[in-house]
């Protein structure tokens, strides 16, 4: 059984009219109907400030405070948030997760792949690596459906964008709360 690291973050969908036609047009990505993942930008944490008690579920390594351990405890933290995402995150994992039932009200969303030092998805705040993915091949919520292409299109960022920014990434399995 895996065991996921929780975070919350700010839903970007449609509902925000303006700011989502803009970045479709920006963007390209006129698939989407949601952007489901952990862009600092796009999706901002909903728990940007820690209190004293959050230590006590956080997560300390690899500079990730603000991902949780304790689901219920992060549940409580947010509970009068309005329009965010809860989302279950697995950090370079070493098999499909695609199959992975760890949580009832979890459904498996995709793999995200996040700049390790800006928190950029190289998948949907880059315009595109087209000699790593095509634009065409992200899901409608963004990410990429198969980890064995994840990784083919982590290791031709690193060959072929070595010099860009946002091209040294991580993968992550992200899974939403239902």
């Amino acid at each position: 059984m895996i065991e996921p690291w929780y975070i919350a973050v700010k839903s970007f969908s449609p509902v925000r009219e303006e700011e989502w036609k803009k970045y479709i047009q920006w963007s390209g990505l006129t698939q989407l109907e949601e952007v489901i993942g952990l862009d600092n930008e796009l999706c901002p944490r909903v728990v940007d400030t820690l209190e004293p008690d959050d230590w006590k579920h956080n997560v300390q390594q690899d500079y990730c405070t603000d991902f949780f351990r304790n689901l219920n405890y992060l549940k409580s933290r947010i509970a009068e948030v309005e329009n965010c995402n809860l989302l279950a995150v697995t950090h370079n994992p070493q098999s499909e997760c695609r199959e992975v039932p760890f949580h009832p009200d979890f459904q498996f969303k995709g793999y995200e792949l996040i700049d390790t030092k800006t928190g950029i998805s190289a998948l949907t705040n880059c315009r595109g690596f087209p000699l790593a993915f095509m634009n065409e091949e992200l899901s409608k919520a963004g990410l990429i459906s198969e980890l064995a292409r994840a990784r083919e299109i982590q290791a031709a960022l690193r060959e072929h964008y070595a010099e860009e920014p946002h091209s040294h990434c991580d993968i992550r399995a992200v899974w939403k709360m239902a």
